[in-house]
């Protein structure tokens, strides 16, 4: 399927709200041209397929870019090593990425309805805590510290149990 730069966004942008895809922080949550230029400046989407009077037509390789892009930044991941990740992947390298968070066959997408109730918090490579949004809206900076301490012991308990397992001593 071809895609002039106008109807590849708006397919984006319509999975990414079909899936309830939730992007925290600074990042927008849909793609727009400003936004689909930085990614092309930065090297994150590669060129188009070709050019018909003077428009760009772009392809599945390009919608599955941006999902990826989106998919990653949700899990909190930086330009620079989503970059890093789908540089030279192919299409179906892409589809991996973004399996899962949204469906890669429109018809497979979430009813309509409210968005999920749960942000996911990148907490390094490996780890993230899911954390219900409402409560997110009410927490202080006390709270989130206090919230903080509890899933560094948490973690330290789970780390040391697992090592005891694995290593048969207590």
């Amino acid at each position: 399927m071809s895609y002039s730069l106008d109807r590849l966004l708006a397919e984006v942008n319509k999975r990414i709200e079909a899936a309830g895809l939730i992007i925290s922080g600074r990042t927008e949550r849909f793609v727009n041209v400003r936004t689909f230029r930085l990614y092309r400046t930065r090297g994150l989407v590669s060129s188009p397929d070709k050019t018909e009077r003077r428009h760009n037509i772009y392809g599945e390789q390009h919608l599955f870019q941006l999902l990826a892009i989106k998919v990653l930044q949700s899990k909190w991941v930086p330009l620079e090593e989503i970059k890093a990740r789908i540089t030279n992947t192919d299409i179906e390298g892409l589809k991996r990425i973004v399996d899962g968070a949204i469906p890669t066959n429109p018809s497979l997408a979430k009813p309509a309805g409210p968005a999920c109730c749960w942000v996911e918090v990148r907490l390094n490579e490996f780890a993230y805590a899911l954390v219900e949004i409402e409560y997110m809206k009410s927490l202080s900076k006390s709270t989130a510290r206090a919230l903080a301490d509890r899933l560094a012991t948490g973690l330290i308990d789970l780390a040391e149990q697992t090592r005891v397992r694995n290593t048969g001593r207590s």
